[in-house]
């Protein structure tokens, strides 16, 4: 066998491992909405999304980005959520990342005017998170 050969066969061999802890990643890899916070003032508000992700493989995980959008029952645009900053994730853990959301301020009001009247709302994060360059598609919700 040739030497060419050998340097295919084996770049082809690393080819498919890599392959499949992508597949790995994209199976196994899980988001969740693990809380909120409101900061800042009434006429400035601030909101944080906490995002849980579970890693259960043997590998760290990079997550390139999360973008998505925040929703108040699922139908009051809240805000938007982009995050370009790499975040690396250990293996074998839970991992938590807080974002700041891009409040759009008749979303903030109306949240406040539904959490007045009713003590509690279900948010809802739409979006997806980019691990390794795979968009792995999100769509959690959390009630207060």
């Amino acid at each position: 066998m040739k030497g060419s050969n050998i340097i295919a066969i084996a770049g082809a061999l690393f080819f498919l491992r890599w392959l499949q802890s992508r597949k790995q990643i994209f199976d196994n890899a899980s988001f969740f909405i693990a809380g909120l916070r409101i900061d800042g003032t009434l006429l400035n508000p601030e909101l944080y999304i906490k995002i849980g992700v579970n890693n259960p493989t043997l590998q760290t995980q990079d997550i390139n980005s999360v973008e998505g959008e925040i929703y108040l029952n699922d139908t009051i645009l809240i805000g938007n959520v982009v995050q370009l900053q790499k975040q690396v994730i250990a293996a074998n853990t839970t991992s938590y990342i807080e974002l700041p959301v891009n409040v759009k301020l008749s979303g903030i009001f109306q949240t406040l005017t539904q959490l007045i009247k009713s003590k509690s709302g279900k948010y809802t994060f739409k979006g997806r998170v980019n691990v390794y360059g795979l968009n792995i598609p999100v769509n959690q919700s959390y009630t207060l």
